[in-house]
């Protein structure tokens, strides 16, 4: 689970939708229910709040199985038909694993979120005179100081209060969707050491009761996402070309001065330094891809 709040407008639009209904339902149910398939074998898991029904269905077929030696099915081969399948059925059930749900929640923001405030990224890069070397250049701009403090502040949060990520709280992704535009993406890694902690305290208070139960994990945070174009003077291709996935960069919040220039801020907030940037092209999202579900939302 996730705030969209950036996105808000949006979702109310395509809501009505049937595309982003089926979506929205088809990840709901997969919550409820998983069935995975590992060789030969198939896995079900099943929320635990269905425990009963399944233990009902369990109960009932045991019954009618044991029931069966008391009713004229016409022929041996129809009777031991009918019990085999009353044992694949009881068989089956019993192979069912109950999952668990917890909730997590990330730093949310203490203001409110407004769009047209966000006006942009940029790529590029900065000189470093004394090591004589390009230092990779990212950042996100406002029209406001203030807002761009805010959401400054935000992103700190994600990395405790932390210049640099080397866990890589924070996520930074550009999703192209052609070539004249992209999504840029920015949101906190929802698998950061705080979930980890609190995920690891649930577990094993639960394994005192099961050790079979699976834990299945949601999350509540920020997504922040901006659709911009690719102009002929953008440096995004170029940009694209010369980073190299792993390598340390910059990423700073600027906002527009007076002469609509784009400003780094001051007053003690620094740029933050990343060395993770995820620059995909929408038709190589995966389901594992935080990103797939969101724009599928938002293109339905």
């Amino acid at each position: 689970m996730m705030v969209l709040k950036n996105f808000n407008v949006t979702l109310r639009r395509t809501g009505k939708h049937l595309r982003s209904r089926l979506i929205l339902a088809s990840n709901r149910f997969r919550i409820l229910v998983q069935v995975r398939r590992s060789g030969f074998s198939i896995k079900i898991t099943v929320h635990e709040k269905y425990r009963w029904i399944i233990k009902s269905f369990k109960y009932i077929f045991t019954v009618l199985g044991l029931s069966s030696a008391f009713i004229s099915l016409g022929s041996v081969l129809v009777a031991f038909i009918f019990g085999l399948g009353i044992y694949l059925l009881v068989f089956s059930l019993e192979k069912i694993i109950f999952s668990y749900t917890s909730l997590f929640i990330h730093p949310l923001p203490n203001f409110d979120i407004e769009d047209d405030k966000w006006l942009g990224c940029f790529f590029g890069y900065m000189e470093d005179p004394e090591a004589r070397i390009q230092i990779p250049l990212v950042g996100m701009y406002f029209s406001s100081e203030e807002y761009a403090k805010n959401i400054h502040s935000l992103i700190l949060s994600w990395n405790y209060g932390g210049q640099v990520d080397k866990s890589h709280n924070i996520c930074l992704s550009v999703v192209e969707k052609g070539p004249r535009e992209y999504v840029f993406c920015c949101y906190p890694n929802y698998d950061r050491l705080g979930a980890k902690e609190f995920a690891g305290k649930l577990e094993s208070e639960r394994k005192k009761q099961s050790l079979t139960e699976e834990h299945m994990r949601h999350f509540i945070f920020q997504f922040l996402g901006k659709t911009c174009d690719i102009t002929p003077d953008s440096y995004f291709p170029t940009f694209k070309k010369r980073y190299q996935d792993g390598a340390p960069y910059r990423f700073q919040i600027c906002f527009l001065d007076q002469n609509q220039t784009p400003k780094p801020l001051e007053d003690g907030r620094v740029d933050f330094i990343l060395d993770h940037l995820k620059i995909v092209s929408e038709n190589n999202l995966t389901r594992k891809d935080l990103e797939y579900d969101v724009l599928r939302i938002l293109d339905s």
